[in-house]
Formats: C-alpha cells, structure tokens, sequence
C-alpha cells in the first residue's frame, strides 16, 4: 500500500478507514515507515 516512494498520508487513512492522528500513532510505533512532511515513506534498512 505505501510502494517504495512513499504515500501521501491523508490516502492511505481514508483508505483503512481511520483518522489522521490515529495513523500517524499507528507510523511513529512502526520500525518499518516513518512520516515525511505529509508522506509515509518506508525507513531504509540497514544491511
């Protein structure tokens, strides 16, 4: 759903149904993607 550029945040919260401020909590606890002005953008693993 959030592809490997990132995707504007507003969509993907219509998308699953829940608010802005819920997905945002739901990004900041995830180890894999992170807020970037208004997009989710996927962290960059280390390798």
């Amino acid at each position: 759903m959030i592809g490997s550029e990132g995707t504007f945040a507003n969509d993907v919260a219509r998308d699953l149904g829940v608010t802005s401020l819920t997905l945002k909590g739901l990004v900041r606890r995830s180890v894999e993607f992170d807020f970037k002005g208004h997009n989710i953008v996927p962290l960059k693993g280390e390798e």
